[in-house]
């Protein structure tokens, strides 16, 4: 048995034995406010104890738990990716010796019935160096060097010429709700009161809220309006709320569905849940005098970022371990319909519809915390927000700095892929033209010195291009 005492993480997954807690599993679940905990509830190694304490029954060590299970699945998947042979490589690997078997054909074949040895030499020269793949090598890494540079003043973190590669290519775009389209912290957005004025409501809120260390709490303090009124005796009961002695009287702010509510409150809970708003219920000696309703802040940029995916052809898709009615609140409010929210997901349903994806044209996956590496290991490009969790980092191909810079990495690797084609072009298309021409004797040795130089630098100048793009 381990207790827990209050600002404390749990350090092993197992179940609760005694006491009461509000526990915060955001990483784990998607679920942005803690969830009360009490006796016969599971909790998960890495959880963190915010109000209230726990002894907990260890069920399964460290390693053997939903963190290191987590992190088993991702590396699972890792290992599962294709490995993508470069074509160019594999191209090259094999047509390197076939252009040394043809200019020894020249060279020591073709003079035993037409004579002139050395001519031949001289033209078996040339070619070996048209021929030399040197700008068709150097073509595709190039420019993907380009793209990785441009993309890190982009705010655009490739781990590998891969990712940056295979990007391009698909066709969803998967994105978890807390703390990537969202900033992962409550807001108070609406005050219904029962007889008296919003304004007192929320002074004798904040005054309770003083004493409590609650994200709702918190987002009480920091909501515009009135000054918290003075308070005293400030005391968290765990599982039901905050409360303290405001003017005199007990005030509390507790969870509306452990509080006897007359019929008119409990129709408003009804209604502001299935808005999906998360809700406190502030109380007076016992009394509902208001409703508090809370939303999950969706970024600044998230309804631009999703309209510009649509712009650039791919389809967008919220997968969420939260409430379904907040997950739908949310989705609307950023521009998503509802048939592309999926809610109430597991790490293990996040993981299977991925994969579902990943076989259905490609998927770049889109998350931050340690519920989603999982699936950002297993998808076609996993993509993870620089304030996420490490193990979400670890499994993602790419780092964004900010929401923002998604639109940019979409745009950034088909433009990079399009220059690699047009390399890839160019060292063939300019090979194959002189090499015809060496053959067929009108040119020679420097002519084949200066089109192998300058295709070279052709693909270099073509890839450098990328660094001053605009994305």
């Amino acid at each position: 048995l381990v207790r827990v005492p209050p600002g404390e993480r749990v350090p092993a997954d197992g179940v609760v034995v005694s006491g009461q807690a509000s526990v915060e599993e955001a990483a784990f679940t998607g679920e942005p406010l803690p969830r009360p905990k009490g006796i016969g509830d599971r909790v998960y190694g890495g959880s963190l104890v915010q109000e209230g304490s726990l002894v907990v029954k260890v069920e399964r060590l460290p390693e053997e738990g939903f963190l290191a299970e987590m992190e088993r699945l991702a590396e699972e998947a890792l290992l599962k990716k294709s490995q993508v042979e470069r074509v160019v490589d594999a191209f090259s690997r094999r047509y390197t010796p076939a252009v040394l078997a043809l200019a020894g054909f020249v060279a020591l074949v073709l003079p035993l019935f037409r004579g002139d040895f050395l001519g031949h030499v001289y033209k078996a020269l040339g070619l070996i160096l048209i021929a030399c793949p040197c700008s068709l090598v150097v073509s595709v890494p190039a420019a993907i060097a380009a793209g990785v540079g441009r993309g890190a003043r982009a705010g655009v973190l490739f781990k590998s010429g891969a990712a940056l590669e295979r990007l391009a290519g698909v066709r969803y775009v998967a994105l978890d709700k807390t703390g990537t389209l969202t900033l992962g912290k409550p807001t108070l957005v609406r005050v219904v009161t029962f007889g008296v004025s919003a304004e007192e409501a929320l002074a004798l809120a904040k005054g309770v809220a003083e004493g409590s260390s609650h994200p709702l709490a918190r987002a009480v303090r920091e909501a515009s309006g009135p000054k918290a009124l003075p308070s005293e005796e400030h005391r968290a009961v765990p599982g039901l709320g905050a409360f303290a002695r405001v003017e005199g009287k007990e005030v509390g702010l507790v969870r509306p569905e452990a509080w006897d509510l007359p019929p008119e409150v409990e129709a408003q809970v009804k209604a502001l849940t299935e808005e999906g708003f998360s809700l406190s219920l502030l109380v007076r000696e016992g009394v509902p005098l208001a409703l508090l309703a809370f939303q999950d802040t969706p970024r600044l940029e998230a309804r631009e970022v999703l309209a510009e995916l649509r712009r650039l052809g791919l389809k967008p898709l919220l997968l969420t371990g939260d409430r379904e009615t907040s997950a739908l609140a949310l989705g609307t409010a950023i521009g998503l319909f509802p048939e592309e929210i999926r809610a109430g997901l597991s790490p293990v349903d996040k993981l299977r519809l991925v994969e579902e994806l990943a076989g259905r044209g490609g998927v770049a996956m889109v998350g931050d915390g340690v519920n989603d590496a999982p699936a950002l290991a297993k998808a076609t490009v996993g993509l993870a927000v620089a304030e996420g969790t490490e193990v979400a980092l670890q499994s993602a191909d790419v780092g964004l700095l900010s929401l923002a810079a998604l639109p940019r990495a979409f745009r950034l690797s088909r433009l990079t892929l399009g220059v690699v084609r047009q390399n890839v072009a160019f060292a063939v298309g300019l090979k194959g033209l002189f090499l015809f021409t060496t053959l067929m004797g009108y040119t020679g040795l420097w002519t084949a010195v200066l089109a192998d130089s300058g295709a070279l630098v052709l693909v270099t100048a073509n890839s450098l291009r990328l660094l001053r793009s605009r994305v």
